[in-house]
């Protein structure tokens, strides 16, 4: 058993969505120049913490540890070459601009990483970067021995992460035989009512068009009529 949906019993389950590891999105301060390309993987998403150790004395069973601070490792992004060269643009403005290393300024975002649904309609859960700069850029490897996509991989720094899990709709419950049959019922009384309206519009329509036809040969036979009496006097 993977976790996924098996039977409709298994619906209120987190993996009713199914999501796999190809499920995903991210979103760069709502940056559309980084949030719109297209990602194809992202790893270094974690975090350790130091653990300090202290040795008692007279104490041989066991030594003392107590935790320390918290570290997160650099988060790789990584898609595949396009024409937008934001990546390198955002590395590249933490050059300096002037002779002292000190003038040396990064741009932070919040990066989002989400896990959606198969379908991608629902976010699942978030994972947020927060300042998030840019350390590391490679560009694609060219070799005339394969024909591979060509990517280009993006190293980002960040001070940690929070995570956010969406919460899931509780499943309808199930419906009986009689719920069944009611709405069944109504559905058909909607029909019947809705056919009847339509028959009225189509018979009032009809009534028009035929009022109108007569009224035209009426006028006509009435212009014909006249047009022959006033021919008749100028004789």
């Amino acid at each position: 058993m993977n976790g996924k949906v098996v039977s409709n019993q298994d619906n209120d389950s987190y993996y009713a969505e199914n999501p796999t590891s190809a499920t995903f999105s991210v979103v760069v301060d709502n940056n559309k120049e980084f949030s719109s390309t297209r990602w194809t993987e992202i790893s270094g998403l974690s975090f350790t913490v130091e653990v300090f150790e202290h040795a008692e004395g007279g104490e041989n069973g066991f030594t003392h540890k107590f935790p320390g601070r918290f570290n997160y490792p650099n988060i790789t992004l990584t898609r595949g070459v396009t024409e937008n060269d934001g990546f390198h643009k955002w590395i590249k403005s933490i050059e300096a601009k002037g002779p002292s290393n000190k003038e040396r300024w990064a741009a932070r975002f919040s990066v989002t990483i989400n896990l959606l649904s198969a379908s991608g309609a629902t976010i699942l859960r978030s994972w947020t970067l927060h300042d998030a700069f840019p350390v590391s850029w490679t560009g694609p490897s060219f070799t005339a021995a394969t024909d591979n996509f060509l990517t280009e991989k993006l190293v980002l720094a960040h001070s940690g992460f929070s995570v956010e899990t969406r919460s899931r709709p509780k499943p309808m419950p199930a419906k009986s035989k009689l719920d069944g049959l009611k709405e069944s019922g109504k559905r058909k009384v909607s029909m019947f009512t809705q056919q009847q309206k339509n028959q009225a519009k189509h018979a009032a329509k009809t009534a028009l068009k035929a009022v109108v036809a007569t009224g035209k040969v009426v006028a006509e036979t009435a212009l014909k009529e006249t047009i022959k009496n006033e021919m008749k006097d100028d004789s």
